[in-house]
């Protein structure tokens, strides 16, 4: 789920966010404070002479993995150099499983062949210490006095090839726009299908973290193809970024599901009002959390036609969190003594 039920919405994210490192320390033996990988960078200095050969021998992109109990978690790591004025080094780090992205590294050093950086802000002080030959970097991980290996190698890796993704030329119109909840504004993507219309509508509903209109997540974009195939079909389609994402603005901290169902229906009345829509067949698809956003939204207003649930749930949130750890625990192998700490 995305945020849970009816409760701040960053908490959650972050919760969500950690699974996998907390599966992963989980069979480590490490389940008092669960950690996260996310944070900043540390590394130490040499001399101005090998400190120049070290710019050009780290600065760039790298890709590898830390070796987890159970499976690997791929990495992806940015370095830059200090300018010529001076300055210090600045980076980012990918963890592409957990939907993080541009995580910035700070406070970087280099000495010879050696790096060392830290994702800071999170418990447990997650920890590189590598050493460069040729065009990788081999060392150490460590976070709450665990240690695993990792691997990094020179450049970006490959980009995964997506082939469900829609490609041009469309038989469909794409147009931007916006929309407003009171004072939040929310930009999203409408595909009106070909032709005249009026024609009915259906807006999608994101689960799973602050996401955007595309749902986007491990390079996958399962609201664009949705879109897509709808809008081959007859049917316009709004997709949205959720608060705080791409177009969309942040709202007040502290935002819960009823609120993302008024963003919802924000949507609706953006659509009643289109002379290519039939104001009276518009429906709300909602993945995960979107499902029930979906319902709230169609319990307070009468103008909702119809509702699409993708993997809804159908227990209590405090129920379903205990219950998807747990069975993502004994997907990843782990001990059953674990599993139910």
């Amino acid at each position: 789920m995305r945020r849970r039920f009816m409760e701040n919405q960053s908490g959650m994210r972050w919760a969500i966010l950690a699974v996998t490192a907390v599966m992963v320390f989980a069979a480590a033996g490490a389940w008092a404070e669960p950690p996260a990988l996310f944070g900043s960078a540390v590394v130490a200095p040499g001399s101005a002479t090998s400190a120049a050969s070290s710019a050009a021998a780290f600065a760039g992109p790298w890709h590898g993995k830390v070796t987890l109990p159970g499976s690997d978690l791929e990495i992806r790591v940015h370095l830059t150099p200090p300018g010529e004025a001076g300055g210090d080094w600045t980076g980012s780090i990918d963890i592409p499983q957990q939907g993080a992205s541009g995580l910035p590294l700070g406070g970087i050093t280099v000495a010879g062949d050696s790096i060392s950086f830290a994702i800071a802000g999170v418990p447990g002080e997650p920890t590189f210490h590598g050493k460069r030959d040729g065009d990788t970097i081999e060392g150490d991980f460590s976070q709450h006095g665990m240690t695993f290996s990792f691997l990094l190698e020179r450049g970006a890796g490959e980009k995964a090839e997506r082939p469900q993704d829609p490609k041009p030329p469309f038989p469909y119109r794409a147009e931007e726009v916006t929309f407003a909840n009171g004072d939040i504004i929310l930009a999203g993507t409408l595909t009106l299908p070909e032709g005249e219309g009026p024609f009915p509508a259906v807006v999608l509903l994101t689960g799973s973290g602050s996401e955007n209109r595309n749902e986007e997540v491990f390079d996958h974009r399962p609201f664009l193809v949705i879109a897509d195939h709808l809008s081959r079909h007859g049917i316009a389609v709004l997709r949205y970024d959720d608060r705080g994402v791409g177009g969309s603005s942040q709202g007040p901290q502290g935002a819960t599901t009823a609120d993302f169902a008024q963003d919802a229906l924000a949507a609706v009345a953006f659509l009643r009002e289109r002379p290519e829509i039939v104001p009276d067949r518009i429906g709300l698809l909602g993945h995960s959390e979107g499902a029930l956003i979906a319902t709230i939204a169609a319990s307070r207003s009468s103008d909702v036609a119809f509702l699409v649930f993708l993997g809804g749930p159908g227990v209590p949130g405090k129920d379903l969190l205990p219950l998807q750890v747990e069975r993502i625990g004994r997907a990843q192998g782990l001990p059953e003594e674990a599993v139910r700490k």
